[in-house]
């Protein structure tokens, strides 16, 4: 069977690239995508849609399609045909097909569908056999990003990429036991085996553990008005990285930092006036956070010590700088720890508990209350 071909030599008029603008919608911060004028190495030409045919033919036309659906190993993606800007159905063998959306998108599979609709000159609308198809460049308008909001950014372990809204319970849970709002989640990176993880909240505390969820959920953003719409599955073994927020950037592919930070095994939020917290030494060093006011003084101690001689180190909202650290509040009434404070700014600070001896054991409280002040600096440390 073939299909009728023109070969044609196009000349493209392609227009400039947008600037990034900041919208809202939904409620998520995005940014508009820059154009994406090249496909496949193939200029997107204004003209028309273009479509490669295995024999070196070329055809070009008006894509009729409404919407397509195109087959991930994470789940079916169900977009509108405007939104697609090139398909690679080289077919080489044991690569799968691609597709690259016009916010930049790019996801491997299949393409569930058995012909192309290509409307001609003059309206008449000729079907093209998928299995004569290589490459489909389709053709940029104007119009092909309004309503597109860019969440959060999805990187598999394939090279793939795409954004979209992680669903389900609102938070990532490490350890059972420490949830992170995803509204607060600057990145996340699988480290090492699944399901070990490590990320970073929008205050650049760092997460560390493994995630309760096998696995996440994400409805791309291309499927927005799709009544189709469904959430990939992405398991954490195919997850390369997850970018929370717009401008977040992974750890490696950041400038590096002046100083290094300090190790930070846990982070649970010290409320002042509020009941003690209890800890347990025997992972490693405990961090704890809590929102300070500037011109308030704070006592920060631990307590119900057990099998343990506490160590407290108060640390700065950029988690590098160490503004006091106590051993032994009263060296005669046991080895509790004790620090007053006054906080120069307000801002979240962050309180580090370890063992004398860095032993892995014991267990204590931990609290923070405001007292009248100011007061001198806080006191250095004990044995």
């Amino acid at each position: 069977m073939r299909c009728p071909a023109l070969r044609l030599a196009l000349s493209l008029v392609l227009g400039s690239t947008p600037a990034a603008m900041p919208a809202r919608a939904n409620g998520w911060s995005w940014l508009l995508a820059p154009a994406v004028e090249m496909a496949f190495e193939q200029p997107r030409s204004p003209l028309g849609d273009v479509i490669h045919l295995r024999s070196g033919d070329v055809l070009v036309g008006r894509l009729a399609w409404s919407a397509i659906s195109f087959q991930t190993p994470l789940g079916e993606v169900v977009l509108p045909g405007h939104r697609v800007a090139g398909l690679d159905l080289g077919g080489r063998e044991g690569r799968a097909e691609r597709l690259l959306t016009v916010t930049g998108d790019r996801l491997s599979g299949l393409l569930l569908a058995e012909e192309f609709p290509l409307m001609l000159a003059g309206g008449t609308v000729q079907p093209v056999p998928r299995c004569l198809v290589s490459l489909v460049i389709c053709q940029r308008r104007e119009e092909e990003r309004q309503g597109i909001p860019r969440r959060q950014w999805v990187q598999l372990t394939n090279g793939d990429h795409f954004t979209g809204a992680v669903v389900g319970a609102g938070q990532l849970v490490f350890d059972h036991s420490r949830p992170l709002d995803l509204s607060q989640l600057a990145w996340l990176a699988p480290r090492g085996w699944a399901p070990r993880a490590e990320a970073a909240a929008l205050t650049g505390a760092p997460w560390r553990g493994e995630l309760d969820q096998p696995s996440l959920s994400v409805i791309p953003d291309v499927s927005a008005g799709m009544t189709r719409a469904a959430a990939l599955e992405v398991p954490l073994e195919r997850l390369s990285a997850l970018l929370g927020q717009p401008g977040a950037v992974l750890p490696e592919l950041a400038p590096p930092p002046a100083a290094p930070a300090p190790v930070l095994l846990a982070i649970d939020e010290l409320r002042p006036g509020a009941s003690a917290l209890t800890g347990d030494l025997t992972d490693g060093p405990d961090l704890f956070h809590f929102r300070a006011l500037r011109g308030q003084t704070y006592k920060i101690q631990t307590e119900n010590l057990s099998g343990c001689d506490t160590v407290l180190s108060l640390w700065s909202e950029d988690q590098r700088t160490r503004l006091a650290e106590n051993d032994d509040a009263d060296p005669m009434a046991g080895p509790a720890s004790m620090i007053l404070w006054t906080c120069p700014a307000d801002g979240v600070h962050f309180v580090r508990v370890r063992d004398l001896q860095d032993r892995r054991a014991g267990t204590y409280a931990v609290r923070v209350e405001r007292v009248p002040g100011p007061v001198p600096a806080g006191p250095g440390g004990g044995t």
